[in-house]
């Protein structure tokens, strides 16, 4: 039996698996030395696409978060060099506000 790596594959022959072992298998048997019932089959096929689909929504906020921190810090730099040109025009580019304050401001630390 081979398996394949896309998740559609995968889901297909889990539900096979599960659909087999219902029709077929009555009763308790070995698998890899393991005593397994029926419904311990099905309940492990069960708690596999539970985590699957858990994954699948844990990238999806993953993928959310990465995309407002990467907005965040575009809008973070944006108004760091609006305040550094703000004390520039203030005070001037020789002043020691703009060397130490506003240098700061440009490096996030």
């Amino acid at each position: 039996m081979s398996f394949s790596t896309s998740k559609a594959a995968r889901q297909a022959q889990n539900r096979k698996t599960v659909s087999g072992t219902t029709k077929y298998i009555k009763k308790s048997v070995t698998l890899n030395g393991e005593e397994v019932s029926p419904k311990d089959i099905v309940t492990f096929f069960g708690q596999v696409q539970e985590a699957s689909d858990k994954v699948d929504q844990l990238r999806l906020q993953l993928d959310a978060a990465v995309k407002a921190d990467q907005a965040a810090q575009a809008r973070a730099k944006t108004m760091t060099t609006s305040i550094r040109a703000l004390v520039i025009s203030q005070y001037g580019d020789a002043s020691p506000c703009s060397r130490s304050s506003a240098s700061r401001l440009a490096r996030p630390q």
